[in-house]
């Protein structure tokens, strides 16, 4: 994907997407920011964005109120020229 945003959007790849209790780590092999939300069992939304190259843990909880989104958020006049590769949810063990 190319281009410059005129407003703030969010290019989705997943939308509720559900996983047994764990731990996890969202890992970004590609060349733009990608991120997940998700609301946890207090409703309180947790946010994850690694950048190019970074891997974040987090933890998904039984009965969450929401499932995990993954997107790519892009900000009101950000240029993006770059490609989403690889972007890998994993068991922190694994």
């Amino acid at each position: 994907m190319s281009g410059t945003s005129q407003k703030q959007n969010n290019f989705v790849f997943t939308l509720n997407l559900s996983l047994p209790i764990g731990d996890y780590k969202i890992v970004n092999m590609g060349t733009v920011r990608i991120a997940l939300d998700f609301k946890n069992i207090s409703g309180a939304t947790v946010f994850k964005s690694p950048n190019p190259g970074e891997a974040m843990s987090f933890s998904y909880p039984d009965n969450a109120q929401r499932g995990i989104n993954i997107y790519v958020p892009i900000l009101s006049n950000d240029t993006v020229d770059g490609t989403v590769k690889y972007m890998i949810i994993r068991a922190s063990g694994e």
